[in-house]
């Protein structure tokens, strides 16, 4: 399905949130619709996707706490960073959205919805955290042995930005050589920031212990009424699919849509897929649980 052939206009803009300095990225008009990258992810993850909705929606896509040009907060969670992401909104004038969280931001999102259920009129959630123990070996190697100090020298050593994206592709997608230039160029400018580099070790610490993920979500989910969309890439070797079938499971008004030949990085992957999904969503939010 094609969304216009016109690309709206994204631009940049910068708040300041109880003295952090935030930066997002925003498009198009009607009713909001906040996007949430993954861990060590920038707002920029979403463009293809921000240019599909923006046709609709006021789309905003935020660069997490002390991630991209966003000042940090004192501990990355995504408790904390659902409690800042509220108060970010509401210093922008936003009183509810409809949010889309992926990985890492999946996990903010559910805690955001958890917080303010009535503010949150459709939640959408992309491979998140929090769905069962299983993660790939190299996250709890990175949070559990000092693997995870060594990897803040990175942006000190010859291609090691480069090499480090290099090797996120191999694990995040299942088409590495599919990924556009705009998510190479984003993610090499994040891993040369030691700052950035920081806050992504201190969020995978706190959701990931030597036995897997740690800060489970599946009993929490119950209390989501919201007609929420849980999309999944098959091939996704970071947090299996299966992940997604509990979830699914759980919650009390759901989708669920598993797409084949991509993986952990739907958003960058199969932006054109994930819209096809969402938009209608988004746009009728029918209340019937449907498999796919």
């Amino acid at each position: 399905m094609k969304h216009g052939t016109r690309r709206p206009r994204i631009r940049a803009h910068w708040v300041t949130v109880q003295g952090a300095r935030t930066r997002f990225l925003q498009a198009g008009h009607g009713r909001p619709v906040l996007l949430l990258h993954g861990e060590g992810g920038v707002a920029e993850n979403w463009c293809d996707v921000m240019t599909g909705l923006a046709l609709r929606y006021r789309a905003m896509a935020v660069d997490l706490p002390g991630n991209g040009e966003s000042d940090p907060i004192v501990c990355p969670a995504p408790d904390n960073d659902a409690a800042f992401l509220w108060r970010f909104l509401r210093t922008i004038g936003i009183r509810e959205a409809a949010l889309i969280g992926h990985s890492f931001g999946g996990a903010v999102a559910v805690r955001m919805a958890l917080r303010r259920p009535a503010h949150v009129p459709r939640l959408v959630l992309v491979s998140p955290t929090g769905m069962g123990r299983a993660i790939h070996p190299a996250q709890v190697l990175q949070a559990v042995t000092p693997l995870g100090e060594l990897s803040l020298l990175i942006p000190g050593l010859p291609l090691g930005p480069e090499l480090l994206v290099a090797w996120l592709s191999l694990i995040g997608a299942a088409r590495p050589r599919c990924l556009p230039p705009t998510w190479w160029h984003s993610q090499v400018r994040a891993a040369s920031s030691p700052e950035a580099l920081a806050t992504a070790l201190r969020a995978q610490r706190s959701i990931t212990g030597p036995f897997g993920q740690r800060q489970l979500l599946l009993s929490d989910l119950r209390d989501l009424t919201m007609p929420t969309l849980v999309l999944w890439g098959i091939h996704d070797r970071v947090l299996p699919y299966r992940q997604g079938l509990r979830a699914f499971r759980r919650l009390p008004d759901a989708r669920l849509m598993l797409f084949p030949h991509v993986g952990h990085l739907l958003p960058v992957e199969a932006p054109d897929r994930l819209l096809d999904a969402v938009v209608p969503f988004l746009n009728a939010a029918p209340r019937d649980r449907r498999r796919a």
